[in-house]
């Protein structure tokens, strides 16, 4: 995947880009998850034993 991310700081820009991958993209796509997930900004579901859908605790808002 080719990516190009500029990020505006007070004192210039910050530039990426690159190809991320396999294990590269996995990560950083894993991670970006995950910091939402954490930071209450996706809701998550839970499958009880039954294999039932159950909404998780942070999706309630």
């Amino acid at each position: 995947m080719q990516i190009k991310h500029i990020v505006e700081k007070d004192g210039g820009q910050l530039v990426f880009q690159g190809e991320l991958t396999g294990q590269e993209l996995a990560f950083v796509v894993e991670t970006g998850l995950n910091t939402l997930y954490a930071n209450g900004a996706l809701p998550f579901l839970m499958k009880d034993k039954k294999n039932q859908v159950m909404e998780g605790p942070e999706s309630i808002q």
